[in-house]
């Protein structure tokens, strides 16, 4: 017979879920920033490396090098921008879901992009796994602004 611990016990490994995952990406992205992402030179260099090395998944690579590489200062500011405020969002319980959902497409192509095998353990797959969850649940609701809202 379940008691009230065990729907306490998951609301509290949301909160820890959420407040990780938000703190990893926030992080991730103001560290891009600090390194000078923003001017899309090394997101372009990352693409070249991939396309050269034929990583980025066959039906991906188009995107990379029709739309991607060409507005690769664009798209480097949307990564850096995402995972800063995405990151934020998600570790104050600001519209999660949304958050949550916006940080799951971008991290999907940027597995994607790099060639990510999505049945090997990996960074990648974890933090798609991760907003996943997040994306389902309604971890925000639980000692996050969205309890207020």
């Amino acid at each position: 017979m379940a008691d009230g611990s065990t729907g306490r016990a998951t609301l509290f490994a949301l909160l820890g879920l959420r407040v990780y995952t938000g703190v990893a990406l926030f992080f991730a992205g103001l560290s891009k920033i600090q390194r000078g992402f923003l001017d899309g030179e090394k997101l372009s260099e990352s693409i070249r490396g991939w396309l050269a090395e034929g990583a980025p998944y066959d039906f991906f690579e188009p995107f990379l090098r029709s739309v991607v590489q060409p507005r690769a200062e664009l798209f480097a500011w949307l990564v850096a921008g995402g995972e800063l405020v995405g990151g934020a969002c998600l570790a104050i319980g600001l519209l999660t879901r949304p958050a949550a959902v916006g940080s799951l497409v971008m991290i999907v192509a940027i597995a994607l992009s790099g060639g990510e095998d999505f049945w090997r353990v990996g960074t990648a797959v974890a933090f798609v796994f991760m907003t996943l969850a997040l994306a389902l649940t309604a971890p925000g609701r639980f000692l996050g602004v969205d309890a207020s809202l």
